[in-house]
C-alpha cells in the first residue's frame, strides 16, 4: 500500500482568539507510531499558536498538563511530530499570545505505522 494511501485528514474546527479547537481521539495499538502534521491555512498569521498533545488511558480522563506542547510560530506554516507509547491522544490548538487577537485555520493529518498485535 502506498504511503499516502494511509494518511487520514481530520476535521478540526477553526480556533477563535483566546479559544482552542480540538481534534478527535486517536487510539494507537501497541508498537504503533503516529506521524502527525498540523498545517496553517489562514492567510496572514501574526501570532504564536500552541499545539498541545493530550493523552489518555481511556479517551475520557485527560492528562493535565498536556503530554507534549509544540509552538507554531507566525512564520511557520507546518509542524509535524511523531508520537508512540500512548494509548490514545488528541491534539488541541490554541492561541499562545498574551493578548490573543487572531483566529487560526488549520488542516490536521496523521498516519499510523507499526505492528498491530
Amino acid at each position: 500500500m502506498p504511503w499516502l494511501d494511509r494518511v487520514t485528514q481530520l476535521d478540526v474546527d477553526e480556533s477563535s482568539p483566546g479559544g482552542g479547537a480540538s481534534g478527535d481521539w486517536i487510539t494507537l495499538n501497541p508498537n504503533e507510531v503516529v506521524h502527525y502534521t498540523v498545517k496553517r491555512t489562514d492567510a496572514t498569521p501574526t501570532e504564536f499558536w500552541a499545539i498541545d498533545v493530550i493523552t489518555s488511558l481511556n479517551s475520557s480522563l485527560e492528562d493535565d498538563p498536556p503530554f507534549e506542547r509544540y509552538l507554531l510560530t507566525a512564520t511557520q506554516l507546518v509542524k509535524s511530530f511523531l508520537l508512540a507509547g500512548v494509548y490514545s491522544f488528541r491534539v488541541k490548538i490554541s492561541n499562545a499570545a498574551a493578548s490573543p487577537s487572531e483566529s487560526v485555520e488549520t488542516d490536521h493529518y496523521y498516519r499510523k505505522d507499526g505492528v498491530n498485535l
